[in-house]
Order: C-alpha cells, then sequence, then structure tokens
C-alpha cells in the first residue's frame, strides 16, 4: 500500500513538480486527467491496480498515484500535506507566475512520499479536517471508461463538424439550384410569350396580308 507518484500542476500543459518512487511513466497516465479535473473539487479515479487522488483549488492541481488499496483518508492527507509544504515556500502570486518549482520542491516531495508510505497513519494523517476526509464527492470512476467516453466525445463531435460541414453544402446546393430553376421558369416564360406573340401576327399576316392592306381597306 504505497504512493508512486506525485504531480503539482497549474494546468495539463503547465507541470510545476513531480517525484516518482521509480522510473515508470506515470506522468502520462496522470496527465489525461488533468484536463477532466475542476476547481475546489476531491476526486478519485480508480483502475485495476491502481488509484489517482487529485485535490484542486482555484489555481493549483495536486495528483498522487497509489496503490489499489491506498485508503482514501491517507490519500487526501498526502494531498493537502503537499499543498502545506508548497505553501510555506511559494505565496499565491509567485505560484501564478512559476513555470516550474521542481527543485525547490523536489526534495520535500521525496521526504513526503517516504513517510506516508512508511506510515500513511502519522500524525499528520490524523490531523485531517473532518471535511477533507468526509469528501462528499467520492466519485470513482474507471480510467478505461474516462478514455472511453473521451474517444466517443472525440467522434461524437467529429461527425457533428462532418454534418454540419454536409449542411452547409446540402443548403447551398438546394440554393442554386432552386435560382437555377427560377432563371429556367423564366426563359420558358419568355419563350411562350414571344411564341404567342409570333402566331397573333402570323394569324393577322394571313387574314389581312402582311403589310395589313386587306385590313386597312376593308
Amino acid at each position: 500500500m504505497s504512493i508512486h507518484y506525485v504531480i503539482i500542476a497549474r494546468d495539463a500543459r503547465v507541470i510545476l513538480a513531480d517525484y516518482s518512487t521509480d522510473n515508470s511513466n506515470y506522468q502520462v497516465s496522470v496527465s489525461s486527467i488533468l484536463p477532466k479535473l475542476q476547481a475546489n473539487r476531491r476526486r478519485y479515479f480508480q483502475s485495476e491496480n491502481c488509484r489517482i487522488f487529485t485535490y484542486c483549488t482555484d489555481t493549483l492541481q495536486f495528483v498522487c498515484l497509489t496503490d489499489i488499496d491506498y485508503r482514501m483518508e491517507a490519500g487526501y492527507s498526502f494531498l493537502e500535506a503537499v499543498k502545506q509544504a508548497l505553501s510555506k515556500k511559494f505565496s499565491d502570486e509567485e505560484m501564478m507566475n512559476a513555470l516550474t518549482v521542481g527543485p525547490a520542491m523536489s526534495r520535500e516531495l521525496k521526504d513526503l512520499v517516504e513517510e506516508y508510505n512508511q506510515n500513511p497513519e502519522s500524525d499528520k494523517a490524523k490531523l485531517v479536517t473532518a471535511d477533507l476526509i468526509e469528501v462528499k464527492d467520492r466519485t470513482a470512476e474507471s480510467l478505461g471508461g474516462i478514455l472511453d467516453r473521451s474517444i466517443k466525445i472525440d467522434v461524437i463531435r467529429s461527425k457533428s463538424e462532418a454534418m454540419k460541414g454536409i449542411s452547409v453544402t446540402y443548403k447551398k446546393t438546394a440554393h442554386d439550384y432552386k435560382i437555377a430553376m427560377m432563371r429556367r421558369y423564366m426563359c420558358c416564360s419568355m419563350v411562350s410569350i414571344l411564341v404567342v406573340l409570333f402566331l397573333i401576327w402570323l394569324i393577322a399576316s394571313i387574314v389581312c396580308g402582311f403589310t395589313f392592306s386587306k385590313c386597312r381597306s376593308s
């Protein structure tokens, strides 16, 4: 029952500090979670062999990856301890402008991970406030399910954009067809009128002569 990875981020693009107990590439798994987090919320995600605990403030994201059987209160207690350690070294203004705090926090993160791995029920864990332990939003979500939904959303978005393009094309085609039909109708009407006028003139010419002299003399 151990913590294997911890990360402090401003968002998915700005990783301020992280620490890993081994050479595994945990950052890839954790980074896929960061865009889904919301400010001022605590959540955890669960797969077959690990848990990922998250704790977000207005501007920062604290995340740790643990064994599947790691206790929830200990996980959130650890993230609270990381937040407090960070607050002692940096002000809120400094954190807003920082691109990294790795050099200053690497030792702190290593010590906290070792402390909680050796004794998750340490005094620091016991000092966590009740509202932190009794997390209201203990929504355990499958990492695979989140990725599947993300892929499905991307597919739906792509199909929606494709349908939008088809709709615009269809609308333009319908408009062009309508104009073409109007022009064709106008041309047919004009030709019909000219034919009728020609027939009237032809009949009148046969009856009265081409110069209409017969009709005038009568």
